[in-house]
């Protein structure tokens, strides 16, 4: 959300393409790439990553400077249960092969954290996903959430196996 992975990657030598829907952790995000002086090595986007082009909502947990488990487009957190927001937000929802497409960039890594939406995500990234370009992924599931299950056979469907289970996420790689 404010850019931890996204400044390993540029440490490690790799172009990032950023998403970060909450405004306030968008700005943070942005703020850490420009002081670490990687702004010709990483664009951010203020989207949330969908199954489907949607005009929606974000649905706000903790409005707090790098706060998260908010949600897009419903009020489900990262269980999978229902949460009452404390505010909204305006945002746009993309699918990932949308935003890579039009990009027009070859990915090779992909990390999701999207609290509770990622079934969502990996079904808005199939071409993604299934191009022999991308090496890795590293992807945050709940095993209690409703979706978990979906969400494993989704991304085992697109070529990938499980390399390891943690408390609270998944690693994949290909």
């Amino acid at each position: 959300n404010i850019g931890i992975y996204t400044l390993f990657a540029l440490f490690k030598g790799h172009e990032v393409i950023a998403i970060e829907p909450e405004a306030q952790n968008f700005c943070l995000l942005n703020r850490n790439i420009m002081i670490n002086n990687f702004c010709d090595k990483a664009i951010s986007y203020p989207v949330a990553l969908n199954d489907k082009l949607t005009i929606s909502k974000l649905n706000i947990a903790n409005f707090e400077y790098g706060s998260a488990l908010h949600s897009f487009d419903r009020t489900i957190n990262q269980y999978g249960g229902r949460f009452n927001p404390i505010t909204r937000q305006g945002v746009i929802g993309v699918t990932m092969d949308e935003l890579v497409s039009s990009l027009k960039k070859e990915v090779n890594h992909i990390k999701i954290d999207v609290d509770g939406n990622e079934f969502l995500v990996l079904k808005g990234g199939e071409k993604t996903f299934r191009n022999d370009s991308l090496q890795s992924v590293l992807i945050e599931l709940d095993y209690k959430h409703n979706e978990y299950k979906s969400s494993i056979e989704l991304i085992e469907s697109y070529g990938f196996k499980l390399n390891n289970i943690g408390l609270e996420s998944n690693k994949r790689i290909r």
